[in-house]
């Protein structure tokens, strides 16, 4: 048997022995020889490196024969049987890269298995999945040293002795947390054993430069579900595993379950290799679109008065507000429905409210639009909306019952008010996962919606709070919703201070593309006195400088536009119109963090790299010091062109220091500066 299929430089050949797939970047080749599939090669194509061995790299008294290429206790020890492979071109729905989408069929005893592979022309990048289905009950898995992991979706030997590894752990439920973003770093050694919890594992070859990244497309230490390792990534000797399929073998049931996925990039250099190579990575998975992806969006939630303002007049002068500063999408949150959740100002009449599952069990017509505060339904809010060039977008909870058994229905739900009404954005929230089935639906649901609206529809991913997908974990289909924010007592005090937001997008853009962090900013005219004349307090600061942060990542107007006093309209109006003509070029570009970590009274930014110049937004913070040095990415060196776009003027052209830093001056604390850049000859 041999079966053989390309797409662009992409192809993929498989016989009864081996399971090869490549382009032009990178060639991978699993064996089929044994009782299990194991990875035997991963050469990186632009240097005829290879990276991987079939020898065991480490020195134990007990161990495994051999590293298979997945496992899972229980499902996957006996003969594998290859059963077929369909191959074909994809792109996700509409949402990533077109790519050549393989799917090998294995048997095992009682299990059998979906084997999916996804590679792109030209990227060496190559991202893999395991979908498994059970064919009656599963015997006791059996015995394994406990020192070895007991399920995994990746497994593979390095063969260089001097590896360096830096592995990165993200945090979501971000209610409660400040802190993103944490680093660990490291050597491999063969006879240690290293457990490692996060999503991305960098090792370099300390010698030659060359290095790969392991991705883990799961979610955040929050978001673990019942079964699942403790630990993303184990390091034992020179075999790298990335652990975790988001349930044990005793879940698996005659319908299909799909385990978190994983990712190998290879790349050559040094830290900004890797990071480029990762930012190819995530504009693979999901396309930068400017028509879609450069926006600038209001929310109705953040003053802090729940739904309470909810009204077809509330929200008629909420859209003029909006036309007027140049808003681009406008969110409706929680309090246009009919049903009442357990957020709203009425929930304490309605029993406390719904929250999360049960929506259409309390009320089949939940999710309609609410007659007593919209007599005459959504239809004059979207008229006016269209007619001012703004997009709509709404709150929605799906209903988790029974692991989303309803995820059908809500999806039908989303589809009626995008056909009807022109709704785009729907931001996602009360999400209550249990278990792998349940969020196995729920992507089930997204997909199907975007899909069916032909890539029209898109959602703002909630990480506030719950167990959720987090940053890597089948988040492909739009934005993360990164924090709640408000200056109003939020439990005894309020929780906005820009710097704090600041600190979130800089960590995180760093390893994730701008334009997926919802980054917020609020009326900082508001409630003054609870920040007890804090210099760093909202109010200190001023709304230019809360803006610009936002605008930074996908900007997010969290307030109740037409609450703000007139001078901080209009400075808005003024920020949003110079920003609008640039923001696809600012997002289209691989967006890094420069100069110090935010704390309050450094100096910090970002650098928007682009093919041929690029942006900086430079920011002092509550800093007494004038003028700073940065140090820019992109291999930029040499004089620069300037112009500025927002902000402090700046000169026309800089020149580096002897070290390579540049040097710019900004007048006062909390000022900034945009300027677009450009090499001078």
């Amino acid at each position: 048997m041999e079966q053989a299929k390309t797409f662009a430089d992409c192809y993929v050949r498989l016989t009864d022995t081996r399971l090869t797939l490549g382009n032009d970047a990178l060639e991978r080749s699993w064996s089929l020889e044994g009782p299990q599939p194991v990875a035997v090669s991963l050469q990186d194509k632009s240097t005829g490196r290879e990276w991987l061995t079939t020898a065991l790299g480490a020195e134990w008294l007990e161990a495994p024969p051999a590293c298979p290429a997945f496992f899972l206790a229980g499902a996957t020890e006996g003969p594998v049987r290859v059963l077929g492979m369909e191959a074909a071109p994809d792109e996700d729905a509409g949402a990533g890269a077109p790519c050549l989408l393989v799917t090998v069929r294995l048997g095992f005893d009682r299990v059998d298995v979906w084997w999916q592979h996804r590679i792109y022309p030209g990227l060496a990048c190559l991202r893999s999945t395991v979908c498994f289905k059970a064919r009656g009950a599963l015997p006791a898995a059996p015995e394994r040293p406990a020192e070895w992991p007991q399920d995994y979706q990746e497994g593979c030997i390095l063969n260089a002795e001097h590896l360096r590894w830096r592995c990165v752990q993200f945090a979501d439920q971000t209610d409660d947390r400040d802190n993103l973003v944490t680093r660990r770093d490291g050597i491999i050694s063969r006879r240690e054993t290293t457990p490692l919890t996060g999503n991305l594992l960098f090792v370099r070859d300390s010698l030659t430069g060359g290095g790969l990244t392991f991705i883990k497309e799961g979610p955040t230490p929050q978001g673990r579900l019942p079964g699942v390792p403790e630990a993303d990534f184990l390091l034992k000797g020179r075999q790298v595993c990335t652990l975790g399929f988001g349930f044990a073998a005793g879940q698996l049931a005659e319908d299909e379950l799909t385990g978190y996925g994983s990712a190998i990039l290879l790349w050559n250099g040094d830290e900004e290799q890797a990071l480029q190579s990762l930012h190819r990575y995530h504009r693979a998975v999901r396309v930068f679109r400017p028509e879609r992806d450069a926006r600038i969006m209001a929310n109705t939630w953040g003053d802090g008065n729940a739904d309470g303002r909810i009204s077809e007049e509330f929200l008629l002068a909420e859209l003029r507000e909006a036309a007027s500063l140049g808003i681009t999408c406008y969110q409706i949150d929680d309090g246009w429905q009919t049903g009442t959740t357990a957020n709203s100002v009425n929930a304490a009449s309605q029993e406390g409210g719904t929250w999360g599952e049960g929506y259409y069990k309390t009320d089949p017509n939940f999710w309609t639009a609410n007659r007593q505060r919209l007599p005459r339904g959504l239809a004059p809010i979207t008229e006016y909306a269209r007619a001012h060039g703004i997009t709509l977008g709404l709150w929605f909870s799906p209903d988790s019952l029974n692991d989303f058994e309803n995820w059908q229905r809500d999806s039908d739900t989303l589809l009626d008010l995008h056909r009807r009404y022109g709704i785009t954005a729907f931001k996602m929230d009360g999400l209550i996962f249990r278990n792998k089935r349940g969020e196995e639906n729920f992507v089930r649901l997204m997909r199907r919606v975007v899909e069916k609206s032909h890539g029209q529809v898109y959602f703002n991913l909630d990480t506030t709070a719950g167990v959720r997908n987090g940053y890597f974990g089948r988040v492909q289909y739009g934005t993360l919703f990164v924090e709640n924010r408000f200056t109003n007592a939020f439990g005894r005090w309020p929780n906005y201070w820009p710097y704090r937001t600041l600190r979130n997008l800089w960590t995180l853009c760093r390893y994730l593309p701008a334009d997926r962090l919802q980054t917020e900013f609020l009326n900082t005219a508001r409630t003054a006195v609870l920040y007890g004349g804090d210099p760093l307090a909202p109010t200190a600061c001023g709304q230019a400088y809360a803006a610009a942060i936002a605008l930074c990542g996908s900007p997010l107007a969290w307030m109740e536009l037409s609450a703000l006093p007139k001078d901080a309209a209009a400075t808005l109006r003024q920020l949003i119109a110079a920003y609008t003509p640039v923001q696809a070029d600012w997002l289209a570009g691989q967006v890094l963090p420069i100069g110090q970590e935010p704390d309050g009274v450094s100096w910090t930014g970002f650098q928007s790299v682009g093919e041929a110049g690029g942006f900086l937004m430079l920011i002092r913070e509550h800093s007494n010091v004038g003028v700073f040095a940065y140090r820019l990415w992109g291999g930029v060196a040499g004089p620069l062109r300037l112009t500025t776009v927002l902000g402090e003027n700046q000169p026309d052209t800089v020149c580096p220091d002897d070290a390579g830093l540049y040097h710019f001056a900004l007048p006062h604390p909390h000022s900034f500066a945009l300027v677009r850049y450009q090499p001078n000859p």
